[in-house]
């Protein structure tokens, strides 16, 4: 797998990353949801993206890379990211 850096932190991703949105969409059950994240990470994909909006997909992806049966590792990185405000907190 192309491993690039991410940004000046030293740290290599992965050229392509995983997008967990069906993972909240579609309702992927959660041993589904640890074989896709094992076989990713197992093909040198370290780099997970999920959000809130994807309905699930936060909560599905930290229990299975905490789980003792996922190949997760150290060397990967997991990205969320908000979309929306949060009601009674300005924008910055």
């Amino acid at each position: 797998m192309e491993m690039r850096p991410l940004g000046k932190t030293g740290f290599e991703v992965s050229a392509l990353g995983f997008g967990g949105a069906p993972v909240g969409f579609d309702a992927l059950d959660q041993q589904a949801v640890a074989g896709i994240l094992n076989t990713m990470l197992d093909r040198g994909v370290n780099l997970i993206d999920t959000a809130a909006a994807y309905k699930g997909s936060e909560e599905a992806i930290g229990e299975a890379v905490g789980a003792t049966n996922t190949s997760w590792s150290p060397n990967a990185a997991l990205a969320s990211r908000a979309s929306r405000a949060t009601p009674g907190r300005p924008r910055r």
